[in-house]
């Protein structure tokens, strides 16, 4: 029984982890959400705008900065977003490098790698992964232990 306590712990464990994050998503406008499995971010972006729009979803009651309407040049930019709350501060570091068009469409490319369309943000989480293993796992030893008592 030990044993299975310790192996639910271990499948738990990257939900412990992700939930320590303040910040729950940031979306770049024309590129979309962007993944927040590393803190520093490298984004090209084909654009005739002289602002970027960055949307931040943070924790409840996490002070955000650095979201919204952000002027831009043609060029490298850095741009910080930062959530705070009681004192622990979450920074992620944008690199958004700007080239200019004529017009039309932009076009994103992250990492050096074009992208097709912008990221949707539909995908399943840390949390419901791991509390959905964690039930299975509850549920096949709850039935083991009856077949046993049956026996």
């Amino acid at each position: 029984m030990k044993k299975y306590f310790i192996f639910m712990a271990l499948l738990m464990l990257p939900f412990f982890v992700h939930a320590a994050s303040l910040i729950e998503e940031i979306s770049v406008d024309g590129i979309g959400n962007i993944s927040l499995s590393k803190k520093t971010h490298n984004l090209k972006l084909t654009t005739s705008l002289d602002y970027a729009t960055i949307e931040v979803k943070a924790v409840e009651g996490a002070t955000v900065e650095g979201d919204g309407k952000v002027e831009v040049k043609e060029g490298k930019n850095t741009l910080e977003v930062k959530a705070t709350k009681d004192g622990e501060t979450d920074t992620h570091t944008i690199n958004l490098t700007i080239a200019k068009s004529k017009g039309g469409s932009a076009a994103a490319e992250e990492g050096g790698e074009t992208k097709g369309n912008p990221n949707t943000g539909a995908f399943i989480s840390v949390a419901a992964i791991g509390s959905l293993v964690g039930i299975g796992i509850v549920f096949y030893i709850v039935s083991k232990k009856r077949k046993i008592k049956s026996i």
